[in-house]
């Protein structure tokens, strides 16, 4: 999600008024095309499993097993 980040920040620097999830729908359909959809529920299943830990999202990201991709996650994703 990397593009995603890049893609959302680099709008919103020149333009900071713009509607951040707007920029999101737009990235997702042109980028996956007919799977915007289903990337759009992994990125809120995301946030969801980032706003249920109890560190900052860099504590999470950046480790070998992040505790964002559980068994929770998994079985939503895959519903």
């Amino acid at each position: 999600m990397t593009e995603l980040y890049f893609y959302v920040f680099g709008k919103l620097l020149w333009q900071p008024e713009l509607d951040q999830r707007k920029l999101e729908n737009e990235f997702l359909h042109v980028y996956y095309g007919p799977a915007a959809a289903h990337m759009a529920k992994v990125l809120a299943l995301l946030r969801e499993s980032l706003r249920n830990q109890n560190k900052g999202p860099h504590q999470l990201i950046f480790t070998i097993t992040s505790p964002l991709i559980n068994s929770n996650y998994c079985d939503a994703a895959y519903a």
